[in-house]
């Protein structure tokens, strides 16, 4: 029996594209620092198609760099982005305890003293 692979046709993407896609998500200066180190990293995947495994392992190191920044640095860019991931875990926490969105909103605002952004959670 023969094995037969799909090629995925029209969702080619490459390096430079994806972690381009990657740092749309984030602020200017968080972007620029895991777009240099991220490009770094993958230096050998350059100009050529990405699969899926390869572009998972390409977000979640992407990724683990913008948390890394913006855990360790003191700038206003990543000291608003901690305070961000705090309202955004405590709701998501509360969400999954069964709290409604509004209420685990409120009850973020009240713990931590810091505006709670609509839809985050």
């Amino acid at each position: 029996m023969v094995q037969l692979s799909l090629i995925e046709i029209g969702d080619t993407v490459v390096l430079e594209d994806h972690i381009a896609a990657l740092a749309r998500r984030h602020a200017p200066g968080l972007a620029g620092a895991a777009t240099r180190v991220t490009a770094s990293r993958f230096h050998a995947w350059r100009g050529r198609p990405l699969d899926t495994r390869e572009r998972r392992r390409v977000t979640a190191y992407f990724e683990a760099v913008v948390r890394r920044r913006v855990i360790t640095q003191r700038d206003e860019e990543s000291t608003c982005a901690r305070r961000a991931l705090v309202l955004a875990s405590i709701q998501a926490d509360l969400v999954t305890a069964g709290w409604t969105r509004a209420r685990a909103a409120e009850e973020a605002l009240r713990v931590t003293g810091l505006p709670v952004e609509e839809g985050a959670a």
